[in-house]
């Protein structure tokens, strides 16, 4: 049977794996991993892990010590930290949706005859000739709630022969906290005859173990000429994390070291330490000769919003290398100083900058109205920016504030609201033994959604009223979308334009549509429900505004949709052309997703090699025309909403 773990079929190795365990008889097993061939070691190990019989435990102790291959003696450590305790048997009850999503809910936490042994092993592989197996006894110690004894730990940093194994136990010992170590680290990072790669392990744990105490050591490490490059960034990192203020000058003088990496470090540090102030002592780097350091310079420029950093990008913004990396800079903090860049990103070849000029130009819109209006008398706007500046102004924009009537139970008389008449905002509203009345709820920053499970309890199996008005200097045809989590009726002035009574999750675009205003004061109305779980909605309308007329006047319309698809179902298309689109990071960018074979290296998407093959004309023109509008399983999107309702 253990010769059947080389078979080349895998369900023939999985069902020997399978009858290995079941009779238990594992004296062949150090002989099996001893043969030389790769797949049945592999398999034999496979076959011991996780079992609790003491048989198993022998042979793998007996692995770990006498197989001649160190990986393999290492693999067998790891394999004993999986039985050194086992579960409580199970009693019954349900272990959730995804039980295998995160940790057992039956931590192993019981001792079982074995425990003694495999501990006695994982120990004992502390004293192997080989460091990968010393890496894998203190992991294994780690894992198993055992962890090596800073005593120990600072032994092995000041003793042991391989530098691999003291960054090791340097690393653990950072974990400890252990203030002790603060010396023996501060040592090691200052001493000139150790390993760079050692010192520099050892200044971040000793940021880690004594954070106040390791300032002295930093300041020094950057102000000695000596100090190698890694080194120092690690000096840098540290000072970064401790905002370090009184070491200001000593940063600055990095930011002219002779290794870009040292003013890569440099830059971030002084961000860190000295906020919008640093603009001042990093911007002179946007001439750096370093392509890293300079957009660096350029995104810690963002990050801090430095005072007038649209003067010194604007000049390089046509630089193909920085254009990116400056609109999403731009975009951070928009500035009217920027507008020429803005509009002249409105109509580039990438999607990324003409979606971040548009958020830009639409933070922007009162400031920029009037050179908006300028440029059009200058005759400077084309018509095909003042349609596509048509578009940005005319998109739908977050509803942000909300008065809220919440929550009844779905199986409660509902509450009587006549939805052609203006809220009675004062009103109490009596529903069961409940008392409602109308609440102010402001919208998250980015999508306007309203988390209402946040908010409101009871919130399973109920209803709430959301109302708000649109004012409208003359009729116009507004453009809506809504999110709702989970049901959602919505009104405009009395008629219902969009109802949806099943359960769904919340995205920003779950419906939309167009309904026409009236002039004056517009009434909406939002039912949300929710049967479980989450709970939220957001509704996005688009505004009119009178004087961004001229932006729609004369301009041809936009080719629809169709156009394009009569088209390339009529059409040759050209390969080579083809091709350079797709691997253009800069224009549409579908290699930032996608790869073709052994083309390209993301996997944000499927590769699609042969999906010539795979898939008729028409929907290989629906993909290219409507990206993203089938997603194929196991790449689907996720949205992380974090505590501070930011969405990810």
């Amino acid at each position: 049977m253990f010769e059947a773990l080389a078979e080349k079929d895998r369900f023939a190795r999985f069902a020997m794996i399978q009858a290995l365990r079941a009779i238990d008889q594992w004296e062949p097993a150090l002989a099996s991993v001893s043969v030389g061939n790769p797949t049945r070691t592999q398999a034999t190990l496979i076959a011991l892990t996780g079992e609790y019989d003491l048989g198993a435990v022998d042979a793998l102790a007996a692995i770990s010590t006498e197989s001649d291959d160190p990986e393999i003696r290492a693999q067998a450590v790891e394999a004993l930290s999986e039985v050194y305790k086992e579960s409580a048997p199970y009693t019954g009850g349900w272990w959730g949706t995804r039980p295998a999503a995160g940790k057992p809910r039956r931590e192993k936490n019981q001792d079982w005859e074995g425990t003694e042994k495999v501990l006695e092993a994982i120990h004992g592989a502390l004293e192997d000739a080989s460091p990968s197996v010393r890496i894998a006894s203190l992991a294994a110690q780690e894992k198993i709630g055992e962890p090596v004894e800073a005593d120990l730990l600072r032994e092995l940093v000041k003793e042991d022969p391989a530098s691999e194994v003291r960054i090791e136990a340097i690393h653990r010992l950072a974990e400890t906290s252990d203030p002790k170590s603060s010396e023996l680290l501060a040592n090691i990072a200052g001493s000139p005859t150790e390993e760079e790669t050692v010192r520099s392990v050892a200044v971040e744990a000793l940021v880690q173990v004594d954070p106040s105490g390791s300032l002295e050591t930093l300041r020094s490490l950057l102000d000695q000429a000596e100090t190698p490059a890694p080194v120092r960034v690690a000096s840098l990192d540290g000072v970064t994390k401790l905002k370090d203020t009184e070491s200001r000058l000593a940063v600055r003088e990095q930011l002219t070291d002779s290794n870009p990496i040292v003013r890569r470090a440099a830059v971030e540090a002084m961000a860190a330490i000295t906020g919008r102030g640093a603009g001042i002592s990093i911007i002179p780097l946007l001439d750096d000769p370093d392509l890293e350091v300079r957009i660096t310079v350029i995104r810690t420029l963002g990050d801090i919003k430095a005072r007038d950093a649209a003067s010194h990008l604007i000049p390089l913004a046509n630089n193909p290398e920085l254009r990116l990396e400056i609109f999403r800079t731009l975009n951070k903090n928009p500035d009217r100083a920027a507008l020429s860049v803005y509009l002249n990103g409105v109509l580039d070849k990438s999607p990324d900058i003409r979606e971040l000029a548009a958020e830009s130009l639409l933070a922007l819109k009162e400031r920029i109205l009037p050179d908006l209006v300028k440029l059009h008398e200058k005759n400077e706007l084309s018509p095909e920016l003042r349609r596509e500046l048509g578009n940005i102004f005319s998109q739908p924009l977050p509803v942000m504030e909300w008065q809220v009537l919440a929550a009844w139970s779905k199986e409660k008389e509902s509450v009587d609201i006549d939805v052609t008449q203006p809220a009675e905002l004062g009103k109490y509203y009596q529903v069961g033994d409940r008392t409602l009345e109308w609440v102010g709820y402001r919208g998250d920053q980015q999508y306007g959604r309203i988390s209402a499970d946040k908010f409101f309890h009871p919130n399973s199996h109920c209803w709430l009223m959301a109302y708000t008005t649109i004012e409208a200097e003359q009729p116009y045809e507004m453009h809506w979308k809504l999110g709702c989590d989970d049901q959602a009726i919505l009104w405009v002035n009395g008629e219902k334009i969009y109802e949806e009574l099943d359960d769904g999750s919340w995205s920003v675009d779950d419906a939309e549509g167009t309904v026409q205003l009236k002039q004056g004061t517009n009434l909406i109305y939002f039912k949300s429900g929710n049967s479980g779980g989450d709970w939220a909605f957001s509704l996005a309308v688009s505004q009119y505004d009178p004087r961004l007329d001229f932006l729609y006047q004369d301009v041809a319309p936009e080719l629809d949709i169709e156009a394009y698809r009569d088209f390339a179902l009529n059409n040759d298309g050209n390969p080579k052309h083809g091709e350079e689109l797709f691997m253009d990071q800069n224009g549409i960018g579908c290699v930032k997703c996608h790869s073709v074979g052994e083309k390209g290296e993301a996997a944000i998407g499927p590769n699609l090699a042969g999906i010539g093959t795979k898939y008729e004309r028409e929907e290989l023109v629906r993909s290219v025309l409507e990206p993203s509008n089938r997603i194929e399983s196991g790449y689907e999107l996720t949205l992380i909403e974090t505590f501070d309702e930011e969405f990810i």
